[in-house]
């Protein structure tokens, strides 16, 4: 009768343990997982402000370079123009 008890005991104690183990492995695989889906996203993020960041410096860019010929023609129309209208008044 003790027998049995203490072999009762023994594999009540075994199966604890397994499941302790088999729950830190399923833990240390959740743990992972979420640390890979972390990167992942944080890379997407990253590669989509990469290009933006292109987007918008190519954009000003463009903008500083054609701001001075762009302006310097309106300055020279609204020059003309004044011209024009001062040789009409006057």
């Amino acid at each position: 009768m003790v027998h049995h008890f203490v072999t009762a005991l023994a594999l009540e104690v075994e199966l604890a343990q397994k499941a302790r183990e088999h729950k830190l492995i399923n833990d240390r695989q959740e743990q992972a997982l979420a640390s890979e889906k972390q990167l992942r996203n944080q890379d997407y993020h990253e590669q989509v402000w990469g290009q933006w960041q292109r987007i918008i410096t190519v954009f000003v860019l463009g903008a500083t370079l054609l701001g001075g010929p762009v302006g310097y023609w309106f300055g020279q129309q609204s020059v003309s123009d004044v011209k024009g209208v001062a040789e009409r008044v006057f």
